[in-house]
């Protein structure tokens, strides 16, 4: 059993991003992980096995900024809201990133990695 959720965000468009980090996360760590609906459709939601959670949030993030990156603007607060919502320590990350083995969850209150 894993001492630790994972948590991501998604909208339609990410749909095929969502399917396989779904899986990757089931055959890694056999658990479902948490994620954000930033606009997701109902199909979408009945054929992904993951645990969904609802948030309202500013949709400026679909926006490209000035250096043309995408403002992600929203993962602050899905972060804050999943602190409220669990004691268990997670991870939030992206949704198009994969994991090849299990880890070590990392013995630190917060930790960031940067583009």
């Amino acid at each position: 059993m894993n001492n630790f959720h994972i948590v991501t965000s998604a909208n339609e468009k990410y749909k095929n991003f969502l399917y396989n980090f779904s899986k990757n996360i089931q055959t890694i760590f056999k658990i479902k992980p948490y994620v954000y609906d930033l606009g997701l459709s109902q199909s979408t939601k009945h054929e992904i096995k993951a645990n969904f959670i609802n948030i309202n949030i500013n949709y400026d993030f679909f926006k490209i900024n000035n250096y043309n990156c995408i403002n992600t603007i929203h993962k602050p607060d899905c972060i804050i809201d999943f602190i409220h919502k669990t004691q268990k320590p997670f991870i939030f990350i992206d949704i198009d990133c994969l994991f090849t083995t299990k880890f070590k969850f990392p013995q630190s209150d917060i930790t960031f990695t940067f583009k």
